[in-house]
This record gives structure tokens, sequence and C-alpha cells, in this order.
């Protein structure tokens, strides 16, 4: 999981003002992951998302991004899974698909 761990702290590095807390944990075979905003005292919004501890490396990345989406089109109007949600996953995934490119590049991946 040595790239996914990279992946999830460029993401953190990327996205300051979103403070995202991520956890491998036990899912229904069916889920890959979600995300929530979990209710705190604080003031700004502090998120979790979860992600199925049975996934390999590569799909639990691709997890991620898909939920990391979905967490910065969080306050948009609209299906869950519409055009706000695609413009952040596209933000998301080139972000990714950069360091994974430079990861290939230098001998580094997986």
């Amino acid at each position: 999981m040595k790239y996914y761990r990279k992946i999830l702290n460029i993401l953190k590095a990327r996205f300051p003002e979103y403070y995202v807390n991520v956890r491998r944990v036990k899912l229904p075979d069916t889920l890959c992951g979600d995300c929530c905003l979990v209710n705190n005292k604080k003031k700004r919004k502090e998120f979790l998302i979860r992600i199925n501890n049975e996934l390999g490396e590569e799909l639990a990345i691709d997890t991620l991004v898909h939920e990391w989406a979905h967490i910065l089109s969080w306050d948009a109007p609209g299906d869950e899974h519409g055009g706000a949600w695609g413009r952040a996953y596209s933000r998301v995934y080139r972000i990714y698909l950069k360091e994974y490119v430079e990861a290939y590049n230098n001998g580094n991946l997986f």
C-alpha cells in the first residue's frame, strides 16, 4: 500500500481546506467505499472516507479518488454522480494520473 499512502498524502496536501480522515475498514463485499460528513463541534467540515480493507492497492486508489471527488462536490446541488461530481473527479484523477506517470517513469510503480 505504499503508493496508496503516497496518493492519500498528496490529496491531503493539495486540498488542505478539507479535513479528511481515511480509514481502511471491513465493509460488505459489495461496497468498495463510502464517505460522509462527520458532525462535530468545530466550525470546519470534517469528512470520513471508508475504504474496504479487502481491496488491493489499485482498486483502493480508484476508490479513494472516487470518494475524494464526492467530498469536493459535497455542497453542489443535484445528482450524486452528476456534473459537479464529474468535474471534481476529473480534478482528483488528474492529480493521481500525474503522480502515477511520474512513479512509472521513475520505476517506482507499485
